[in-house]
């Protein structure tokens, strides 16, 4: 119940009391003005109230004060999310000063809501006049779908704008919108999301506290990055030419500078070029003295990220070189790529060594001897994941000058994969946690809870994935799913790439029924 005290200021007159009659449907907005027979008065009255312990378990609450003699709607003193419940001290009573006041409250709980009229007489004396329970369901047949299930947006980037579908079923609802993480990203009124910090939260949309779905949002700094080359050597006057590839998601470039000199100051720069130009080119540049250089290249973005990448440049009397190098074939899942390299020494001398990076991750997975000038050098590694790889070949000659170069090699997925690479819940942690060769999964949630998003993405970006039996065509989607008291089975099903290869996975989300434990 709620404690009521009224604080009257004024003349009091004597009123008949006519028993409330009261009227509940399942939405809201029409509860005003079916509320009959109070009192009415004049005069300045206010009122404190306090929360009991009972509501708190509740989601959000509504809260009106009654004056049901007049056509007048109740008066709405506290509405929102249990946890931002304020004060509720000092509440003016507009044109009532009786013997009792009438205060109405709803609380909202998963699908149900709670409702209690109570009223309050002179002194401390209340009196809960009904309290029970209705049904508080959305009209039949109305979905409510946030689209897309998931954006990626950059920090100091343009926002996204989510939309609920049915467009049709929507217009001129009210919808709240939250987030789980305003340090990550905020959403306003029209759910227009904004990127604050690095990270992952989720974005809701939420009608009458009974429908919701979710977006997951990804927010990430989108600094250039820059391609200036591979560490290099080079014979003693010659002339180099350079070229810089400049590349982000988002945005365009303001300010390009290059140290071609090796001395820590930047030689030049330039903000005279085209906002969509990628490629830069300093001016060319010989080194008529031997040594080891470290050039430097630097670019500012319009959000102002900057990055700054170097490269070796090691001028010698003689050097070695890379003549040539290939990758034999297209490579699958488990299969081995096959390397041919050739290579030879300038200026004289003997090569000594060679290295493999095949990873490109700055592990160097092979090593082998050579001793002469001229050399055919073979290499191999077998790929475990699909995606795009950098191998990178290094060589040095016996002076200890190296030179390298790379060479992209594309891993095409295992057309019999069906296994998932990810699999997250937006409330309750998996147990186990989540190892892509573990069928089956559990997990406890807050008690009361009504719904949840899961996100799964296969291994493969040539799988399906269906969840429920609802097919996706992507290898990857977030789902939203409603959620009752008791064990709840989701069942996830992979399709590799060849459609006869399947893997099931299954989550049982466990929610615990009001007052028993949960997360």
């Amino acid at each position: 119940m709620w404690f009521l005290n009224p604080v009257r200021q004024g003349t009091q007159s004597s009123m008949d009391i006519v028993k409330p009659m009261i009227a509940f449907t399942a939405i809201l907005v029409s509860l005003w003005g079916c509320i009959l027979n109070n009192s009415n008065a004049t005069g300045n009255t206010y009122m404190d109230v306090r929360l009991d312990q009972s509501w708190l378990g509740y989601d959000s609450l509504h809260v009106f004060l009654v004056d049901s003699t007049t056509s007048a709607k109740p008066q709405m003193i506290f509405h929102g999310p249990i946890a931002t419940l304020h004060d509720l001290s000092h509440v003016p009573i507009q044109g009532y000063h009786g013997q009792f006041v009438q205060v109405l409250i709803i609380g909202f709980k998963g699908g149900h809501a709670d409702r209690e009229v109570t009223r309050s007489y002179e002194g401390d004396k209340q009196q809960t006049v009904k309290r029970d329970s209705i049904e508080h369901r959305p009209q039949p047949g109305l979905k409510l779908d946030l689209q897309p299930d998931r954006i990626l947006i950059y920090k100091g980037g343009p926002t996204s704008l989510l939309s609920i579908n049915p467009v049709e079923a929507w217009i001129g609802k009210v919808i709240t919108w939250r987030s789980d993480d305003e340090t990550k990203a905020k959403v306003d009124g029209k759910g227009v999301v904004t990127g604050i910090g690095e990270g992952t939260t989720y974005v809701w949309a939420i009608y009458n506290d009974t429908l919701r779905d979710s977006t997951l949002v990804k927010v990430v700094k989108d600094a250039p990055s820059l391609d200036v080359g591979l560490d290099t050597a080079v014979l003693l006057n010659t002339t180099i030419l350079f070229s810089v590839k400049a590349s982000q998601s988002f945005g365009t470039y303001q300010t390009f500078a290059w140290d071609l000199d090796g001395n820590g100051s930047f030689d030049d720069s330039t903000i005279a070029f085209p906002k969509d130009q990628t490629v830069f080119s300093p001016p060319p540049k010989k080194y008529p003295q031997p040594g080891s250089y470290i050039l430097r290249f630097y670019i500012r973005d319009g959000e102002g990220n900057e990055t700054i990448a170097e490269r070796r440049v090691t001028v010698a009397n003689q050097v070695p070189r890379i003549d040539s190098l290939t990758e034999s074939r297209t490579v699958i899942v488990g299969d081995t790529a096959a390397f041919s390299v050739k290579v030879s020494v300038l200026g004289g001398g003997t090569l000594k060594s060679y290295a493999w990076d095949y990873e490109g991750d700055g592990t160097f997975e092979d090593t082998g001897s050579v001793s002469t000038a001229l050399a055919n050098l073979n290499g191999g590694h077998t790929y475990r994941k699909s995606g795009s790889y950098t191998a990178v070949f290094k060589l040095t000659d016996a002076s200890g000058t190296s030179v390298s170069r790379a060479i992209v090699v594309e891993v095409k997925p295992d057309p019999a994969d069906a296994y998932l690479s990810s699999l997250t819940l937006s409330t309750g942690p998996l147990s186990p946690a989540f190892r892509k060769e573990v069928p089956t999964f559990t997990s406890i949630v807050t008690n009361g809870l009504r719904d949840l998003n899961l996100y799964v993405e296969a291994e493969s970006g040539l799988a399906s994935v269906s969840v429920n039996g609802k097919t996706s065509v992507l290898s990857a989607e977030s789902v939203n799913l409603v959620l009752q008291t008791g064990t709840n089975k989701i069942s996830i099903k992979v399709l590799a790439e060849n459609a006869k290869d399947s893997r099931t996975y299954e989550i049982n989300v466990t929610v615990p029924p009001n007052g028993e434990g949960g997360l």
